[in-house]
């Protein structure tokens, strides 16, 4: 277990945050996430122990083409032990979140896109996670044939809102980080009209 000095994580106890960070461990780390325990402080002075996840941010795409229909695609999650149809996304790396968002959509949906429009960036979990996501949406998208290209996405498919709006009331389309993006997309079309 790595130790970290706790001194850059330490918080006023003057200010108005309840916790107080006496010490912090990293129990777990891999190449895309860190597992961070702190050992904590409230202002009673009763103790306790926070574990989060550090990981880096991430980019969903709604991506949609010249007749308004909105590119998923389904993907296989491990965590889950199930295929699921999402929004195409995936991590930022290092790579700006324009350059990481246009890689991800052509790896998962062999679709090409040059301009993005940034819709904000939200927390993914913030009681569990630092990752922020940062949804954007491409418009008119050339679509085409589809190629699966990584063994985690295997099908992709192109339908309007209502569809999709039909999919999330029959419990089809779960992922809340695709319906997050969609919500802000349904804010963007209403703000232009």
């Amino acid at each position: 277990m790595q130790i970290v000095s706790a001194k850059r994580y330490t918080v006023s106890m003057d200010n108005d945050k309840p916790l107080e960070t006496t010490a912090t461990s990293i129990p777990y780390s891999n190449q895309w996430m860190t597992v961070r325990e702190d050992k904590t402080r409230r202002k009673n002075g009763e103790e306790g122990i926070y574990g989060y996840i550090e990981v880096g941010d991430s980019v969903t795409v709604v991506a949609v083409d010249e007749t308004g229909r909105i590119c998923i695609v389904e993907t296989y999650r491990h965590q889950i032990n199930s295929w699921v149809w999402e929004l195409p996304g995936g991590g930022c790396d290092a790579d700006d979140i324009f350059k990481a968002a246009r890689r991800e959509l052509l790896e998962e949906t062999c679709i090409e896109a040059r301009d993005f429009i940034d819709l904000n960036k939200t927390h993914v979990y913030s009681g569990l996670s630092t990752e922020y996501q940062h949804n954007l949406l491409t418009l008119n998208v050339q679509v085409a044939e589809f190629v699966q290209t990584e063994d985690e996405t295997r099908n992709r498919k192109m339908i309007t809102l209502d569809e999709l709006d039909n999919m999330i009331e029959k419990g089809d389309f779960s992922s809340n980080q695709s319906m997050v993006a969609l919500y802000l997309y349904k804010l963007w079309l209403g703000h232009r009209k």
